[in-house]
């Protein structure tokens, strides 16, 4: 999954949202991984924005200060209409 995830900042130019709608719980590898996927994309200059959090990873991302890190949004569209040119994936 995180070689996907790689590609897809590689090939998806300025902007990428990513939807943690469906994401129920998150670990440290879940962590690692979002981390990771930031540190890519700010390597290749795309802003990497994640959508729809639920309780316990946006509990999870507060408590370890990495929501300092990352752009979030309540909603896919709600990050879409920071700029007319993001692109969507869901992770």
């Amino acid at each position: 999954m995180l070689e996907r995830l790689y590609a897809t900042l590689r090939d998806s130019g300025a902007y990428v949202i990513i939807s943690l709608s469906d994401v129920t719980f998150c670990d440290a590898s879940g962590l690692a991984m979002l981390a990771g996927a930031h540190h890519q994309a700010a390597a290749t200059g795309t802003i990497l924005t994640h959508a729809r959090p639920r309780p316990q990873p946006a509990d999870l991302l507060r408590a370890t200060r990495l929501h300092r890190v990352f752009i979030s949004a309540s909603s896919a569209t709600g990050a879409q209409n920071t700029s007319p040119d993001i692109r969507s994936t869901a992770a």
